[in-house]
């Protein structure tokens, strides 16, 4: 039996499943999954079942377009196959997100934005679907431009840079 995996690329609003055969090394496009914008960052669940997908039709980087359409979407993955499939309903989101993670046990998700600078955290319910904002008691100071969110590994700290 071969040994294969799957690769997931990005280009502009689609995502691509590329089927890796390592013993043959080769790679071989599947499908794809159209988003509602430009996917700007992905992450997957701890449990390996849901994708996470990020999007904005703002322009990237020191570019001036401001979009209007922002999503955090999830996606089912296929245990034998790795394809994805659309799972729950996509969260609308302020403005561009920067990068996302999960927590450690994937119960919850980050989303860093930095213009304006902003951090926001949804429920991941135990399906893998989103769930809904968790708001916030106190104003968190995300700083002048925050560009990377992490969760350590113990779930104690999350780190804005």
């Amino acid at each position: 039996m071969s040994n294969t995996l799957a690769l997931y690329a990005a280009v502009g609003p689609v995502l691509t499943r590329y089927q890796i055969d390592v013993d043959a090394a080769t790679l071989q496009a599947q499908e794809s999954v159209s988003l509602p914008a430009n996917i700007h960052y992905v992450v997957p669940h701890a449990a390996r079942q849901t994708l996470y997908v990020a999007t904005s039709d703002s322009s990237s980087g020191s570019g001036n377009i401001v979009g209007k359409t922002h999503h955090l979407s999830a996606f089912r993955i296929d245990p034998a196959s790795g394809k994805l499939t659309p799972h729950g309903t996509p969260a609308a989101l302020p403005t561009r997100p920067i990068p996302i993670t999960t927590d450690a046990d994937s119960k919850f998700i980050f989303v860093a934005f930095n213009r304006p600078s902003l951090l926001l955290g949804f429920a991941i319910h135990a399906d893998g679907t989103l769930g809904g904002e968790i708001k916030q008691n106190d104003a968190v100071d995300t700083g002048i431009f925050p560009h990377q969110i992490r969760v350590t590994a113990d779930n104690k700290l999350a780190i804005l840079v």
